[in-house]
């Protein structure tokens, strides 16, 4: 049985859309041993406010979600099958990227990359969803997530898993919806300007 502590970070305005999130973890059939929330209160950014969700947990394993998107159902058993299968240190899937209006988007580059996890790439481009289930003490050893000052702050989750992949975490590349990811013109992710090829 996986021990796993689900990491939200938040802030105090969002609270229909983080109880949205918790609603879609409460919705998993695979067990939830936690969830961590962190509130942002004053203006710390995502990194910092990822990253008091993330040693506050205590289990083996963490599974990050953002306050604006949801669980898909069954997502946190295609995580454990795959890690199972793996023995990955790091899983993540792939999102299903809705817009205001509640349609489907196309995916594009950045919102899962490659079929296959590619150690290379990664290192030059962010690719890999903040959605993913990570080794806890790998998450924590790393250094977590950390403000990029040469990217005005944004991609603190790139920064992370480049920091996993020099630490020697193993990859696994899930080729899978696994949430929903919302794009509603009040974040940055998930804009098309920050991919450069779509994937059907």
């Amino acid at each position: 049985m996986y021990e796993i502590t689900v990491c939200i970070p938040t802030i105090p305005q969002r609270k229909t859309k983080l109880r949205k999130a918790l609603a879609s973890v409460a919705a998993q059939t695979y067990p939830i041993a936690a969830v961590s929330i962190a509130y942002d209160y004053k203006g710390e950014g995502s990194a910092a406010t990822r990253n008091r969700a993330l040693y506050a947990a205590q289990t083996e394993w963490v599974l990050f979600l953002d306050d604006d998107d949801q669980f898909l159902p069954g997502a946190v058993e295609t995580f454990i099958s795959a890690q199972g299968d793996s023995q990955a240190d790091v899983v993540y899937g792939l999102p299903r990227i809705v817009d205001a209006q509640g349609n489907i988007r196309p995916r594009f580059f950045e919102a899962g990359g490659p079929e296959v996890f590619d150690p290379h790439l990664l290192m030059q481009k962010s690719y890999i969803p903040v959605v993913s289930l990570v080794r806890t003490a790998d998450a924590q050893d790393c250094g977590g997530f950390q403000f990029s000052e040469d990217l005005n702050g944004s991609y603190d989750d790139w920064g992370f898993y480049k920091n996993l992949l020099i630490w020697g975490s193993e990859f696994y590349h899930v080729n899978k919806e696994t949430f929903i990811w919302n794009i509603d013109g009040g974040n940055t992710s998930g804009r098309p300007d920050r991919g450069d090829a779509r994937i059907a």
